[in-house]
């Protein structure tokens, strides 16, 4: 992999449904998901062809002559890659590799609905150890993450039903019994040295507050969002959970909605025209790396840096499917990369 690696989020705006076509089970209209973990992710691919588009539409705003428009179209065919095509007298052009490669989005923070604070930023040691395991893969020196993602003693004491929220949490709404909230608090019906209780969709967790957990809260949330707002409102919300429960939340809770067609003459449903499709909620949280390879151009003076330097800030794009019915609005942010 090249050195020339940056960090892009995804934070979802509305429900998310990136397909894999027809179902066999319960769901007629599944979303994508990981083999091993069962876990909701978006395809590579989806991402490069999303951030293409949003690219050509910002080099279209740029005002400039024919030759300007040339090496505009020859920029995105490097960046992302040139279909073969036929040229005169049936002789075939060759096309080429795009530089840019997107890894993946992998799922770091799950939404699910919380009695206290409406609902929570779900996260697991198994989605914060493989995020930092892409990090020190994708050779990002830049982002400092191993000072804030020290999580081994929270993770040995995740075992049944337990949670780690952080000091500023909205999660617990209730003191307990004696008023001490103390992380040494013994109480037989709030668990020993727990002394929150959080309600997370169906279930009652045992919480502690942790000061290492806010180091983290206080990374994703920078690196996450841009507004005060939002990173508080991450921090207030972000909960560690057991892996096992954090498996329960990703496969049972994603959204389902029924969908019809109308017959347009009587109606009335279409015969067989009922269906369900699943989507990844709003507020789902996912990371992934992208990275500069090969450069197959002429246009003098391009790098790899300076190609990867296109991809900044923040945008607001969509993806997926079903984007007439308000589907699959997401904000993506870049973030990281060396030299760059």
């Amino acid at each position: 992999m090249s050195v020339s690696s940056k960090m892009y989020w995804t934070h979802c705006l509305s429900p998310v449904h990136v397909g894999t076509g027809q179902g066999v089970g319960a769901i007629d209209m599944p979303i994508m998901r990981e083999k091993i973990t069962e876990w909701p992710y978006f395809p590579g691919s989806s991402i490069k062809g999303v951030q293409r588009e949003m690219m050509a539409r910002e080099l279209e705003n740029i005002e400039g002559n024919a030759s300007v428009s040339l090496k505009k179209q020859e920029w995105l065919d490097t960046a992302f890659g040139k279909a073969d095509q036929r040229g005169t007298g049936d002789k075939e052009i060759e096309g080429n590799a795009g530089a840019l490669v997107f890894s993946d989005s992998r799922l770091f923070a799950f939404p699910v609905t919380s009695f206290y604070g409406t609902f929570a930023y779900v996260t697991c040691p198994l989605a914060v150890r493989r995020l930092v395991r892409d990090l020190e893969a994708s050779n990002m020196k830049d982002v400092n993450i191993k000072a804030c993602l020290d999580i081994g003693e929270l993770e040995q004491e995740l075992t049944d039903s337990r949670a780690w929220i952080t000091t500023g949490s909205v999660l617990a709404g209730s003191e307990p019994e004696d008023g001490k909230a103390t992380q040494n608090h013994s109480a037989s019906n709030w668990g020993e040295g727990y002394p929150f209780r959080i309600y997370l969709d169906e279930f009652v967790c045992r919480a502690r507050k942790s000061e290492k957990l806010d180091l983290l809260a206080e990374w994703a949330s920078q690196q996450i969002f841009e507004d005060a707002s939002s990173r508080r409102m991450f921090k207030e919300r972000f909960v560690l959970v057991s892996d096992e429960d954090f498996q329960y939340f990703v496969t049972m809770c994603c959204e389902v909605t029924q969908r019809i067609r109308i017959s347009p003459d009587m109606k009335v449903v279409q015969n067989g025209m009922l269906w369900s499709e699943e989507y990844l909620p709003t507020e789902s949280i996912l990371y992934g790396i992208v990275w500069c390879d090969r450069l197959y151009t002429k246009i003098e003076g391009l790098t790899e840096q300076r190609l990867l330097s296109k991809l900044s800030g923040t945008k607001v794009m969509q993806i997926g499917g079903n984007v007439t019915v308000g589907k699959g609005r997401v904000r993506f942010r870049f973030s990281g990369g060396e030299g760059v």
